[in-house]
């Protein structure tokens, strides 16, 4: 069987397609196989090659590391010039860990499957991940919207409120303590998309008290009161 690497990534049980038109011409290059690498290649391979256009340089403020094993195939086609390349790539991600600078946000313990196809984009169910003070539980989804799209991150789990307050500077958490349980969205834009990444958290602040003067203080960490906090980020 062929082997092959990209980057430090090994390939192995690689199948190579190449056919051609009955008048002779080469129609596309389809190449498939095992891949066996690191988080950092990952990020790298969406640094350096056409995917970083086609996800308008999202991972240009990524790092990270971990491993990951799965399956990749690219078609690469040669009879018209407005065909793109098809990249169809599905990928475990085992106990990894994420830095977005752009985010200014650090994720540990990240394990799932990830799923990457050209015509549809990112995609991913059950990630777990370890950030802001707690665990929580994503699932990814990319909606294209003409030339561009948003990636759709949807959380939920548990969150410590001064964990949050360090990460987003927002003055009424300096008076919280405690952990809650949350869900919240992430949203980041590529593409021909102008919007900046944004996120939406919702809690009830059970397990959290509020020292700040009534009507705004909360002193049993059993009672509810709904939080929503929104943020938009600018670009770095």
């Amino acid at each position: 069987p062929l082997t092959g690497s990209i980057y430090h990534t090994n390939l192995s049980d690689i199948s190579l397609s190449i056919p051609f038109t009955q008048s002779g011409e080469l129609v596309e290059v389809n190449v498939a196989g095992g891949a066996e690498g690191t988080v950092p290649d990952l990020v790298k391979l969406l640094k350096e090659t056409p995917l970083k256009d086609r996800t308008n340089a999202v991972a240009n403020s990524w790092s990270g590391l971990g491993q990951v094993s799965g399956s990749v195939a690219v078609s690469v086609p040669f009879q018209s010039p407005q065909q793109d390349t098809n990249v169809d790539v599905s990928l475990e991600v085992r106990n990894a860990s994420l830095r977005d600078d752009a985010l200014d946000l650090d994720i540990e313990a990240l394990s799932g499957l990830f799923e990457f196809d050209s015509a549809i984009g990112l995609a991913a169910k059950q990630v777990t991940v370890n950030m802001l003070g707690g665990q929580s539980i994503a699932s990814i989804d990319t909606l294209s919207l003409g030339e561009g799209g948003i990636i759709q991150i949807e959380l939920a789990g548990t969150v410590e409120l001064g964990a949050v307050q360090s990460w987003l500077d927002l003055v009424p958490l300096r008076f919280t303590r405690g952990s809650t349980d949350y869900s919240g969205r992430v949203a980041l834009p590529f593409g021909a998309r102008v919007d900046l990444p944004s996120i939406e958290l919702e809690t009830d602040l059970q397990g959290v008290t509020i020292s700040m003067p009534p009507p705004f203080n909360k002193a049993s960490p059993a009672s509810k009161r709904a939080l929503t906090v929104n943020q938009i980020f600018d670009q770095k």
